[in-house]
């Protein structure tokens, strides 16, 4: 397995209205270290999320432990 030492930034290749309803934009995602990183494409505001807290977001959609 590989190490998050480095950050890792992609885009989408699909847009989504996420922040302003008017345009759809890609989503750049990043992992830097223990958090993960959003952002717009285009747009210069980074909305953070630890790592664990995804974790337990996901197992919840899921239908896992509350």
């Amino acid at each position: 397995m590989t190490s998050s030492r480095k950050k890792v930034q992609r885009c989408t290749e699909q847009a989504y209205r996420v922040v302003y309803a008017s345009k759809p934009r890609p989503i750049v995602v990043c992992i830097d270290a223990e958090l993960l990183r959003f952002r717009e494409k285009g747009r210069r505001t980074w909305y953070d999320l630890p790592v664990d807290t995804a974790f337990r977001i996901a197992v919840k959609r899921k239908g896992g432990y509350s």
